[in-house]
């Protein structure tokens, strides 16, 4: 009996999986008619033949039901073993976090005057939906952009199932959702009352207790993530969407076009496309970053367990809403200056946090780098933490050198933008 319920079960799964692959490349068909109807005819033609099998996989997902009275959501049944992902189901009161309000509904005219003459390509290009000279105003269909982003990540070679199945579910969410527009100034005070109340609310000594931080370097953490600001989140923040490494003004100005314009769920929504996986939004995280589910939990999630219930993020990426993003990106930061306190000495953690009393843009530097590699950010830093007189970035590898150096310049960028002191 026992035998006879595992094969159902199996069977279920490899419905499941084929519903997914068949929504997956109907979607890519319906984008890419909207980009180019010739293109269409072929993908519409696959399309077709995937969804010959959903009639046979409904009857399986069927049968097994009777047997299991277990979640039957087909988006909650992980990937295939060739990609790490797993997309967690949503938390009931999210699932789908649509609002009824405000819509773009096409293109609006927005003022460029600030980047009037630059010149745009690249990731910029896809963000704003024209490349080449900045006129000084344009309309502008941020929607569109949007799908056509996602049109664009879900072309690339080997893009994960996760990916596919979760497309036209946040085009759409951004579509439904009220659009909240705010100058670059109250988004950053945003991001401070959302790490202030974690580092407020954090079980910091069942936290420290969990991750095996001895007494000095449980202190040591919490005074790092203490002076964690709103300045730090946001640079981090462009330092992962932007592309630009020397221009962090420029930076500032393009998001503060973006959050008055598109809202902060646009923003939310943006798909990282220098990767395969269901990776989004301002900080553009990856399952490896924020996941909890019965398989694994990793990142920020780790540190999320920690927050009172109604204070946690969802387990996954794709069902992070509005200020879910900056709590991930806070909880991420802690998680990685724990695993480089772990590497520390307690002497050579509290030399660590007196550094980062006296300059707490330091730490910044330190978690754009490790969002990028934390293994080889934690050694970089490890050997500087013994030798602070010369700067971090000796210790760190070119590819690594070049995201601390960005992030010192969006740092500067914000300050220049905002026209504040740096610290």
């Amino acid at each position: 009996m026992q035998l006879q319920r595992g094969n159902k079960m199996r069977k279920r799964e490899k419905a499941a999986i084929l519903l997914a692959r068949a929504k997956g490349i109907y979607f890519r068909g319906e984008m890419a008619f909207r980009h180019d109807p010739r293109d269409f005819l072929a993908k519409g033609f696959f399309a077709a033949i995937m969804l010959l099998y959903i009639p046979f996989a409904l009857g399986i997902v069927v049968n097994a039901t009777s047997l299991s009275q277990g979640d039957t959501h087909l988006h909650t049944l992980p990937e295939e073993r060739t990609t790490p992902e797993y997309i967690s189901a949503p938390p009931q009161s999210q699932a789908e976090e649509t609002e009824v309000g405000p819509n773009l509904t096409g293109p609006v005219v927005v003022n460029l005057e600030k980047m009037t003459g630059r010149m745009l390509a690249s990731l910029n290009a896809d963000y704003l939906g024209f490349a080449g000279q900045v006129p000084a105003a344009r309309p502008i269909d941020f929607e569109q952009n949007l799908e056509a982003m996602w049109h664009k990540k879900t072309q690339i070679q080997n893009v994960s199932e996760a990916t596919l199945t979760n497309a036209e579910r946040i085009t759409t969410r951004y579509r439904a959702s009220s659009k909240t527009k705010m100058p670059l100034g109250t988004f950053v005070s945003q991001v401070e009352s959302t790490a202030r109340s974690v580092e407020k609310n954090l079980d910091w000594a069942n936290y420290c207790q969990a991750r095996k931080l001895t007494a000095v370097k449980c202190h040591s953490l919490q005074s790092l993530a203490g002076g964690i600001s709103s300045r730090h989140l946001v640079a981090y923040l462009m330092t992962e969407l932007f592309p630009n490494r020397v221009d962090g003004a420029f930076n500032a100005t393009l998001l503060d076009t973006l959050l008055q314009n598109a809202g902060r769920e646009y923003i939310d929504s943006i798909p990282a496309l220098g990767d395969t996986l269901a990776s989004l939004g301002g900080w553009q995280f990856t399952s490896y970053a924020v996941r909890e589910d019965t398989q694994s939990t990793e990142g920020a999630s780790v540190v999320n367990q920690f927050l009172p219930k109604e204070l946690q993020i969802p387990g996954s990426v794709v069902y992070l809403v509005r200020s879910d993003h900056e709590k991930a990106a806070y909880l991420f930061a802690i998680y990685n200056l724990t695993s480089l306190l772990r590497e520390l000495s307690d002497e050579q953690a509290q030399k660590l946090q007196h550094i980062g009393k006296k300059s707490p843009d330091t730490v910044a530097t330190f978690m754009a780098v490790a969002h990028h590699q934390p293994l080889y950010a934690v050694r970089g830093f490890q050997k500087w933490v013994s030798r602070p007189n010369k700067s971090p970035k000796v210790f760190l590898s070119a590819r690594l050198k070049i995201y601390a150096e960005k992030a010192e310049n969006n740092l500067s960028g914000i300050d220049t933008y905002l026209g504040q002191k740096r610290t």
